[in-house]
């Protein structure tokens, strides 16, 4: 999801909520948008984009009952990378999977 689909879910969300009471709303953020992917600036910055948007409505909204929070994984091996740019895997081991252990697994991170 970019940017401007989590503004949008975001616009829609928080009233609906409001009228309920109280809720939680969790965006997807990346790594990519914390430590950068080199040749994929605009996928940086919609993630850290999304990160920082999420930042905000959870300060903003906090007090109305609201809580709001970003997932942001690292690298997940998923069927993306099957379609991935020949060297993009290693670029992005090189960039991000050394700030850990290796690619992540969805079911683990699903466990967590």
């Amino acid at each position: 999801m970019n940017l401007k689909s989590v503004w949008l879910c975001l616009k829609y969300e928080i009233p609906a909520i409001l009228r309920s009471g109280k809720g939680a709303i969790v965006n997807m953020s990346s790594q990519g948008g914390i430590l950068g992917v080199p040749n994929y600036g605009a996928y940086a910055a919609a993630k850290g984009g999304v990160a920082a948007l999420t930042r905000a409505a959870a300060a903003e909204y906090a007090s109305e009952g609201i809580r709001i929070n970003a997932v942001s994984p690292g690298a997940v091996e998923t069927e993306l990378w099957a379609h991935a740019p020949v060297g993009l895997l290693e670029q992005v081991a090189a960039n991000i999977v050394s700030h850990c252990s290796g690619l992540g697994n969805p079911m683990t991170l699903l466990k967590r």
